[in-house]
Parts: C-alpha cells; sequence; structure tokens
C-alpha cells in the first residue's frame, strides 16, 4: 500500500505539468489564423491598388501617344488653311479642336503680350522690343497641353530691352554719380574755405 502511494505521489507532478489549458490552446490558433487572414487581405488589396495603377498608366501612355500623333495632323491643317480659303479644311480643323477639347486637350497659344510663362512656352529668340520685358512678341508654333501634362511648349519670341535705353540708362547712372561726386567736392572745398577764413580771423 506505501509502495502505491509514493509512486502515485512521484506520478502526480507529471500530470500537472503536462495539463494544458484547450481554450488558450484554441485562442492562440485563432489569433495566427487571424494575422495570416489580414496579411493576405492587405497583400491582394495591394497588388489590386498595383494593378490598378499600372492600368492607369497603360491608357494615359497609350491616350498620349495618340495626342501627340494628332499634333502633327493639327499642324498640317493649320498650315493649309493659312493659304487656302477651302471651307472643308477650315470645318475640318474646327472638328479635330472640337475632339481635342472633349479629350481635355488644349492649345497653348498666347496672346502677343501675354508673359513669358517657361512652364508652357519655349522662347526661341529674344527681339528688341518697346514691349515690355520678356513678353510673347510672336508665335512660330502652337502649343498643346492634355489634362495637367504638356504635350509640347508654345515656340514664341520674346521682347528683351533695347540696346540704346540700356545705354542711356548706363549714361544716366553716370551723370547722377558725377553731379553727386560733384556736389560733393564743392561741399567739401566750402567748408575748407570757411574753416581757414575762421582760422585766419581768430590769428588777427
Amino acid at each position: 500500500m506505501e509502495d502505491l502511494e509514493v509512486a502515485i505521489e512521484q506520478e502526480a507532478p507529471a500530470i500537472e505539468e503536462s495539463t494544458v489549458d484547450p481554450l488558450a490552446e484554441l485562442q492562440k490558433e485563432l489569433a495566427e489564423v487571424k494575422d495570416q487572414y489580414l496579411r493576405a487581405r492587405a497583400e491582394t488589396e495591394n497588388q489590386r491598388k498595383r494593378n490598378a495603377e499600372e492600368l492607369t498608366k497603360a491608357r494615359k501612355f497609350a491616350v498620349e501617344r495618340f495626342a501627340e500623333d494628332l499634333i502633327a495632323v493639327s499642324d498640317s491643317l493649320y498650315a493649309a488653311v493659312e493659304v487656302s480659303d477651302s471651307q472643308g479644311l477650315q470645318l475640318t480643323l474646327k472638328q479635330l479642336k472640337s475632339v481635342f477639347e472633349r479629350h481635355q486637350m488644349k492649345e497653348i497659344n498666347p496672346a502677343i503680350g501675354d508673359d513669358f510663362d517657361p512652364h508652357q512656352h519655349q522662347a526661341i529668340s529674344a527681339v528688341e522690343s518697346e514691349q515690355k520685358e520678356n513678353t510673347v512678341l510672336s508665335v512660330l508654333q502652337r502649343g498643346y497641353i492634355l489634362a495637367d501634362r504638356v504635350l509640347r511648349p508654345a515656340m514664341v519670341t520674346v521682347s528683351k530691352i533695347k540696346q540704346e535705353e540700356i545705354a542711356d540708362g548706363n549714361q544716366g547712372k553716370q551723370s547722377e554719380e558725377s553731379n553727386t561726386g560733384s556736389n560733393e567736392d564743392q561741399n567739401g572745398q566750402t567748408a575748407s574755405g570757411t574753416i581757414e577764413s575762421n582760422t585766419v580771423e581768430g590769428n588777427a
């Protein structure tokens, strides 16, 4: 009997050590499965977004390429209309411009005297003019913008100050400096003469 009790006492700790809470195990497994699910869901969502962005870029690139090809057609129509009174050409150009507008494509055609915009204009040359400096003198080629992207800047000539005005400005500045210097010399001489006169009177 004593041997049996000793054996039971020796086996009891082992039984206690192997005892595991099944609820805690299930909760742990559930947390792991939930984490794996959330990770897989996030990865799927990220992949969906990447695919959507790539598709948008592909469509945008295709539209831009098509629009750039149409720019050459537009240039040819404008050139033809300038040398011909054909109503057919004018109608075709009008229809093409209407298509551009429907697809958010606009002309960049600044008016004479507009300020030069480096984001939408390309200056081919600067010409002396009576106009305000750095303003548009003439448009050599229209530009085009699609949505918020410039497909081609407008090629323009811009105004610059005449050399005569620059020379006149420099001469006026030099004249002012010369007059200022002369006044300072005269003031200095007057002051010196006054000091000398006062010195002579004092000695007398």
